[in-house]
């Protein structure tokens, strides 16, 4: 008769770790992509990941070979800590519904430029509805002259989704130096996503 595979049952470690994960964090880990958070009834956030939701627009005037301007998911280390980062090679632009959300909302983030080289380059990342456009956040980015730039920089940007259609979108462009070099002008984005609930209260 063939064995039983034996049943590992945690720790007495485990269990407590995995209890004060629950305390700190308000949510049971590895779960979901979304995590709910609160303190009480009626008290609560939630985190939704926007990764998947990006497609690369392609301007009519341009050829659509050009395949190596947006990269969904590559490792990149910077400082020694690695993330999981879309990769957007300038020029490019990248966009995302907003299908789903409302309100008051942050979006939240990390991006660094991938290389030391190059005159920098410039991300804008924009909200999109029925013929308007707001620019939400903006920055240059030049790490083979700034060492605050050859990190991970934090991306908290506030969103009043109010009075924007359902149909909106999120949009980030990414350009060339003010030289016109786009030699390594490679721009990582990680951890994109969207906070809504008492966390933005």
């Amino acid at each position: 008769m063939a064995a039983h595979p034996r049943i590992g049952y945690p720790t007495r470690s485990v269990l407590k770790n995995l209890a004060v994960s629950i305390l700190l964090t308000g949510c049971l880990p590895a779960v979901s992509g979304a995590c709910s958070t609160g303190t009480g009834a009626g008290s609560a956030s939630s985190e939704v990941d926007l990764v998947e939701r990006f497609t690369r627009v392609v301007p009519s005037e341009r050829k659509a070979d050009a395949d190596g301007q947006f990269v969904r998911h590559e490792q990149v280390v910077r400082n020694g800590l690695a993330k999981d980062a879309m990769v957007l090679v300038a020029p490019v632009i990248i966009r995302a519904s907003l299908a789903g959300f409302s309100g008051r909302a942050l979006l939240e983030g990390l991006s660094t430029p991938v290389y030391n080289v190059g005159d920098g380059m410039q991300m804008e990342i924009l909200l999109l509805g029925r013929g308007r456009e707001r620019v939400l956040y903006s920055r240059y980015y030049d790490a083979g002259r700034r060492i605050e730039d050859r990190a991970w920089i934090p991306i908290r940007v506030p969103l009043d989704l109010e009075a924007w259609p359902p149909d909106s979108q999120l949009e980030i462009r990414v350009s060339g130096g003010p030289q016109g070099d786009l030699v390594a002008d490679w721009l990582a984005v990680g951890a994109l996503h969207i906070v809504q609930g008492d966390a933005v209260r």
